[in-house]
């Protein structure tokens, strides 16, 4: 199970929540889920994969390198 996947289970259960709050999965990984999303409907309207990821960036405030790190992260 890729870690997208584990993410959206957790929150079905309604553990994910829980798990932030105790501290074991970070705080920041709340949003990581929406960065995932809103690139991947980014590549529906985009050819280039580098013109999301911009996007992806300045719609978050995040660097590019950053979006890459989340997507090579929630890769299966």
């Amino acid at each position: 199970m890729g870690v997208y996947n584990l993410i959206q289970e957790l929150k079905k259960q309604g553990l994910f929540k829980e798990s932030v709050t105790c501290g074991i999965i970070p705080i920041f990984w709340t949003t990581y889920p929406e960065v995932y999303d809103f690139y991947n409907e980014q590549l529906k309207v985009e050819k280039s994969k580098m013109q999301c990821i911009s996007n992806t960036a300045e719609e978050f405030d995040l660097s590019p390198r950053r979006i890459r790190e989340i997507l090579d992260l929630f890769k299966d």
